[in-house]
């Protein structure tokens, strides 16, 4: 075994200098050195601070673990020197400077464990003391800074002189070390950390809301019920992203990483895009290595939702979803590791999360250190910032507050992009800003709608009145990086989010399909969104932010033509936010205040008991920046690069048509964008049921695009109803038919027989005439067919210049 893993360090590292990974820039230092120059002596210990989670109380304590049991992929964690750190922050700063030669030249994963990870002689050290432990050592991370090994519990507690215990913590069962580990003196001070000796997993940070068929009402929004629910084309329009589609800028090329910890069904996200009337675009799924196979769990809502909407805002990108198996203590923080590790995508989106109290100075610094090492290969990660408002600590069933004002790790962390929640109110007049009826993508919003800070914890619709609200604060881990001085509280820690998009499950909950919370609940999205029962699935949650933004991200790299990664983006938004306020919405109204109990932490001594933040005019600790105007934002985000382009649109829009059998016209304008020039073909396309009788043509079916704004002209004609269904029509032929033969007899009949007989003959005929036509039947003829129900339809005029092609989607309503 020791001979195995020595080998197979050292020949990654002999392959590694054989692709010339050593860093090509101005200020690349010599590689990484030994720094474990000491025999290791077991009699020389260290106990490691700050490893025993907080959790891990004596009064949740029910015994010692199996010792049998075995603990997988449990990760070493190493520090950087000081030199090494000093040099990693010089460089992160020059990567977002544009006067530096080093401005956004991206490391490779090998690149920094060349420059900023362990030495192969140190890991060949630590190896071989694991492997003389009984360890099964699995690997190390490209970036050297992680040694990955598998062990028993008995295994575990001899060499890191500990025990583990199992734990039942308000009803849910956990296990973690019960007391800090120690290591050998002469590695000891490489050692950051120890991870995932417990499985005090992070959380999902979403709210799932069912509407009855009674709420619904009509159409998945109106005017008229207030009920409101966001599709893809809605969130679009709000929040303005649609001019960018308009001009070409759909996230082709780019890829998003969205992590998780569940299986999911790809029918799912299959059924979703059609519903949104998107194109098909299946997720690329990535298992985290010795991880085992993922299942189907309560955490799947999650992942739908993030792959849902991330690839929502960005319909054209290519959605990686990383997902860490039941064997990974870690749960989705081992797939964030990974994604990280791998580089596997420039923006990387992540909505679970663990307050900063619980998850301790140590392992905040473990998901900082991913954190910088993502920003120094371009990567840029979203993070929702909790849902208990600014009581992060709370769980998710919590009505009052205990543990004190707290944020929520990874948001908090400075080299990662906070997402916090926004609601919507449009005051006294929705109808301003919401259509009566959707459109062929279930779109209905008209505007922006105006925002205020996302706290629903007395909302009536809350039935259960549990903590409902943005997570924000300020850190009490991480000072406050040199980009929010300027705007933010002059507190000197880095303040929580940075940003805010509408998070309310109430008003108004995100569109999915995902299995039903309930098993015994029909699943969602068979009709629809709705399921077999007329049920619909909405969610809310910071958790819905973190994906959309991460989708507006991917649109900023095709933009801007940096389809390797921003790297940290929050600099450049606190940098857009004093100069180009625009591409902010300031919310000034609300907060994320929540009740507290009395007598407990960071609760008031006197009524009100609560605390929290209070949006006010600019940065504040309830929303941040505000929400986005994602055109704003992108077409000034440095390096912008404008991509000619054409875009379409229709008057009038919806097309009434008075009468069945009647036709209505709208004219289609093409207009231009960043100077586009050349011929557009046209083509329309009629409602995809062949029974509504709805056809359309479109004239003329080409139109050059010069510097001026040509237009079409698209007619949609329905079917009148037929004057006779197909059993009159049967029955004139019968009666045709019999007269025909009637006649016919009539005239063969010999002339001496045709006399005498003639009369008889014609009471017979008579009486065949009259059944065959009818005879005294009084009922009418009905008609064949109706023509075309009277209603709402959607036709998609098409227009196609070389590779561009965009689409307009008109409503007829015919009465």
């Amino acid at each position: 075994m020791f001979r195995t893993s020595t080998v197979l360090i050292c020949t990654c590292v002999f392959m590694f200098a054989l692709t010339g990974g050593t860093a090509k820039l101005s200020s690349a230092p010599a590689v990484s050195r030994d720094r474990i120059v000491q025999p290791i002596d077991e009699t020389q210990l260290v106990t490691l601070r700050g490893h025993v989670r907080r959790q891990a109380r004596p009064e949740f304590d029910i015994g010692r673990m199996d010792r049998t049991a075995t603990m997988h992929r449990v990760a070493m964690v190493f520090r950087q020197s000081p030199e090494q750190q000093k040099a990693l922050e010089m460089l992160l700063a020059e990567q977002q400077n544009p006067h530096s030669p080093n401005y956004h030249r991206w490391l490779t994963p090998e690149q920094y464990a060349e420059r900023f990870g362990m030495s192969p002689g140190d890991l060949s050290k630590v190896s071989a003391w694991l492997q003389s432990k009984g360890f099964t050592v699995e690997g190390v991370s490209r970036g050297r800074t992680e040694l990955f090994f598998t062990g028993s519990v008995s295994q575990i507690e001899r060499a890191f002189r500990t025990e583990i215990h199992r734990y039942d913590v308000n009803g849910e069962m956990h296990y973690a070390n019960a007391i800090a580990p120690s290591l050998p003196a002469s590695f000891s001070e490489a050692v950051l950390a120890i991870r995932d000796l417990d499985d005090f997993r992070p959380r999902p940070r979403f709210h799932v809301r069912r509407i009855t068929p009674e709420d619904i009402a009509a159409h998945f929004t109106s005017s008229s019920s207030g009920n409101h629910f966001l599709a893809p084309e809605d969130f679009a329009t709000i929040y303005k992203v649609t001019p960018l589609y308009n001009s070409g800028i759909k996230g082709a090329g780019q890829k998003i990483a969205v992590v998780g910890d569940s299986a999911i069904t790809l029918s799912d996200i299959q059924t979703f895009r059609k519903n949104s009337n998107l194109p098909a675009n299946d997720p690329q799924i990535v298992a985290v290595p010795g991880s085992g196979t993922a299942t189907h769990k309560a955490s799947e809502v999650e992942a739908d939702l993030d792959i849902e909407w991330s690839g929502a805002v960005a319909p054209s990108a290519h959605i990686i979803y990383v997902v860490a198996g039941p064997s990974a203590s870690g749960g989705a923080f081992s797939a964030l590791q990974y994604a990280v590790d791998q580089n596997l995508a420039p923006v990387i989106s992540n909505s679970f999360g663990i307050c900063e109290a619980s998850e301790g100075s140590i392992r905040a610094k473990v998901v900082q250190g991913w954190a910088q090492r993502a920003i120094s290969q371009g990567q840029t990660i979203t993070s929702a910032s909790g849902d208990a408002g600014a009581a992060d600590c709370e769980s998710s069933t919590a009505k009052l507050a205990t543990h004190g004002l707290a944020v929520d790790i990874p948001a908090a962390v400075p080299e990662v992009t906070g997402i916090g929640g926004t609601r919507f109110n449009e005051g006294s007049t929705p109808s301003t800003y919401w259509n009566t009826t959707n459109d062929a993508s279930n779109g209905s919003s008209l505007s922006y709608i105006p925002e205020m800070a996302w706290n629903d914890t007395t909302d009536p619709q809350n039935t259960n009145s549990e903590l409902s609200s943005g997570g924000g604060g300020k850190s009490t881990i991480f000072d406050k990086p040199t980009w929010q001085t300027a705007l933010t509280p002059a507190d000197t820690k880095r303040d929580v989010p940075d940003i805010s998009l509408n998070a309310s499950p109430f008003h108004d909950g995100y569109l999915i399909c995902s299995p039903p919370a309930k098993p015994t609940d029909p699943h969602p999205c068979t009709n629809g969104f709705r399921d077999s029962g007329g049920f619909l699935d909405v969610v809310g949650g910071t958790s819905a932010g973190a994906p959309a933004f991460a989708g507006i991200l991917a649109l900023i790299n095709q933009a801007t033509n940096s389809s390797a990664g921003q790297g940290n983006a929050n600099s450049i938004l606190y940098s857009l936010a004093a100069s180009n306020p625009n591409a902010f919405h300031d919310t000034k109204n609300g907060n994320n205040i929540v009740p507290c109990t009395q007598g407990t932490t960071g609760c008031p001594s006197s009524e009100p008991f609560q605390y929290g933040f209070t949006a006010i005019s600019g940065y504040d600790l309830a929303s941040g920046l505000g929400s986005v105007d994602a055109n704003v934002l992108v077409t000034n985000w440095p390096g912008f690069t404008p991509v000619p382009n054409f875009f379409l649109s229709a008057n009038p829009d919806p097309i009434i048509i008075a009468s069945v059998g009647a036709s209505g016209t709208s004219t289609i304008t093409v207009d231009a964008s960043n100077g586009f020039t050349g011929t557009v073909d046209l083509s329309c396309t009629p409602p995809a049921s062949t029974s509504s009788g709805v056809g359309c043509t479109i004239s003329p079916s080409s139109v050059d695009v010069s510097g001026t704004s040509p237009t079409a002209t698209v007619t949609v004609t329905t079917t009148a109803p037929h004057a006779m269904s197909t059993q009159a029509a049967r029955t004139s032929l019968t009666c045709a038919t019999t007269l025909l033969l009637a006649g016919m007899l009539a005239l063969a009949m010999p002339s001496r027989r045709r006399d005498t007989r003639l009369l008889g003959f014609g009471v017979l005929v008579l009486l065949a005439v009259g059944v065959a036509c009818g005879g005294s039947s009084s009922t009418p003829p009905q008609p064949k067919n109706p023509g075309t129900p009277a209603g709402n339809y959607t036709i998609t005029v098409t227009g196609t210049s070389g590779s561009l092609s965009n689409q307009e989607s008109i409503t007829v309503n015919v009465k």
